[in-house]
């Protein structure tokens, strides 16, 4: 993992390229809070409406329009950010040939990037331990293993969000989602009009 000189400023962050459970947007606000430039970049948001700073929109685009699109998405992750955070296990430009995943991971690395990867369920999961029966899970499940064992490779940092998914991936370590702010988070009801608080504790024999 590569230093960034004090005289340059904080690392910049770049999360990307997926949205799934809120994950990105959160940490990157957090991040933020802490003084650290934090992007999150999304191709394809979701139907749930979580923010991000850069957006691209590839529904119903052609093979060559994102291709350009996640080109260019990559170009400005080179220029100008120390440290790519991918989310769902997703490169920017991903390559699978006959069951082989390629991608700019070794260039990305070259250029003193630092990369971590958050796995989040169906990116690594084989189709028979997923539940999900979509057509693009089957179509994808060959490419997986082997998108995760490149990033294992390069990555300075990976993580998992569910604990099942240690199985798949060596090395990697379990964090439980963060997509809540504790500071949200508001007491239902009224407190009880006294001034004692039981608490019951079961003790599992």
């Amino acid at each position: 993992m590569s230093a960034r000189p004090a005289a340059l400023g904080p690392p910049r962050i770049l999360h990307a390229p997926a949205d799934v459970g809120g994950h990105a947007y959160c940490l990157s606000r957090a991040e933020r809070e802490l003084g650290l430039r934090s992007d999150v970049a999304v191709l394809d948001a979701g139907q749930f409406g979580y923010g991000a700073d850069i957006g691209v929109d590839l529904r119903g685009a052609g093979r060559w329009r994102q291709l350009r699109a996640r080109g260019g998405l990559l170009v400005r992750a080179l220029r100008g950010y120390d440290v790519i955070h991918f989310n769902f296990g997703q490169s920017l430009v991903p390559l699978h040939v006959f069951g082989h995943v390629s991608n700019e991971l070794p260039l990305l690395k070259r250029a003193g990037k630092t990369i971590i990867v958050t796995f989040q369920g169906c990116d690594v999961r084989p189709q028979s331990a997923c539940h999900c029966t979509q057509e693009h899970c089957r179509r994808e499940t060959r490419f997986r293993l082997p998108n995760a064992a490149r990033f294992l490779r390069y990555a300075d940092r990976s993580f998992h969000l569910n604990p099942d998914l240690a199985q798949w991936l060596p090395g990697s370590r379990f964090l439980a989602y963060a997509s809540v702010d504790p500071r949200q988070l508001r007491p239902e009801g009224e407190p009880p009009d006294h001034d004692e608080m039981f608490t019951r504790r079961a003790i599992a024999r």
